[in-house]
């Protein structure tokens, strides 16, 4: 037990902790009823909402610190600045993550009839699948608030100026400055190729030529 926390394992070289209120907020949210299984599966989904932001933080290069799970939700501690259109795609990354946990959730409860003992369906159907579907979207909903402290105060940034229309934007001008001429060039329009003998003889080069500068042909120098 680290400063309350206690470690559960380590995701690359960054622990995995709980502190000891994650349970306490379990509970809480819950709306205080006697149910260990739907508790155990609120920590989890916790966990996955900040292994989301977690995955992206190693993916950009980042110095992951920690993850952490506590009574008023988690955090997911990293070094770093990333830029701004980054910093919102991290943002994406805990609510992805829930995503993914609630699809499978989705498909196991409309797989797995209810099962006979009264005890077991209400684990597996009252407690645990209630709180991967019931309580995973209302954590979901409550995280993308557009306000500071939650992440969707950096999340719904990725569809501001500053997000993906920057981003395309920018793009759009690299290739279009990798396409262009180097700088300092001038493109000039080629002159159409005057023929070396013309039927016209004001068009015919040697005819307008002095004729003691008059030379032949390439073709028939020696």
């Amino acid at each position: 037990m680290e400063s309350g926390y206690l470690k559960l394992g380590r995701f690359g070289r960054a622990p995995i902790r709980v502190h000891w209120t994650a349970p306490l907020g379990a509970f809480v949210f819950s709306w205080f009823r006697f149910a260990p299984a739907a508790w155990a599966a609120f920590v989890v989904l916790i966990l996955i909402h900040e292994l989301g932001h977690a995955i992206l933080v190693r993916r950009f290069g980042l110095v992951l610190e920690s993850v952490d799970v506590h009574g008023f939700g988690g955090v997911c501690r990293y070094h770093g600045t990333p830029p701004p259109l980054r910093r919102s795609i991290i943002a994406w990354g805990g609510v992805l993550g829930q995503a993914a946990l609630l699809a499978i959730a989705s498909v196991v409860w409309l797989l797995l009839p209810p099962l006979a003992s009264p005890i077991a369906n209400d684990i597996v159907h009252g407690q645990l699948l209630d709180t991967f579907l019931r309580a995973n979207l209302i954590v979901m909903a409550i995280n993308l608030l557009p306000i500071p402290g939650f992440d969707g105060a950096e999340a719904w940034k990725l569809f501001g100026r500053d997000g993906l229309r920057a981003w395309w934007q920018g793009r759009a001008a690299r290739k279009q400055k990798q396409s262009a001429p180097e700088r300092g060039g001038v493109v000039r329009p080629m002159q159409p190729r005057r023929r070396f003998i013309s039927n016209d003889i004001s068009e015919d080069i040697l005819e307008n030529t002095p004729t003691s500068t008059k030379r032949p042909p390439p073709h028939m120098l020696n």
